[in-house]
């Protein structure tokens, strides 16, 4: 969101519409997946929906960037071509784990949880 240096919401949904030919719905929508989709996977808050969001950004971006460039483990951490698929599959598993379990015992949706069966 531009607070730490980045290019901000507005420049980011140009770049994504001018570079990927996004449009400004879906790239504000992966943006709430992102940021909203991390501090809920964090608190344990709405973790499934959560979890939905990041599994569907990641599978657009392995559809989009990281199939062509394929498994390069970078293990010398060498600059190479491309990007490692490994990491979006590893984010997408964990969130496929959480959408079909639900948040941990000290997530805020189990503490709700617990407080609306008594």
């Amino acid at each position: 969101l531009g607070l730490f240096g980045g290019p901000g919401f507005n420049a980011t949904v140009a770049s994504f519409e001018q570079n990927y030919g996004m449009p400004a719905v879906v790239t504000g929508l992966v943006i709430a997946a992102e940021f909203l989709g991390a501090i809920g996977l964090v608190l344990g808050f709405f973790g499934r929906v959560a979890a939905l969001g990041i599994a569907v950004v990641m599978v657009g971006t392995i559809q989009m960037f990281y199939l062509k460039a394929g498994f390069l483990t970078n293990w010398f951490s060498m600059q190479e071509q491309g990007h490692p698929l490994e990491f979006r599959i590893l984010v997408l598993a964990a969130a496929l784990v959480i959408l079909i379990k639900g948040s941990g015992a000290l997530s805020v949706d189990r503490m709700l949880g617990k407080k609306s069966e008594r």
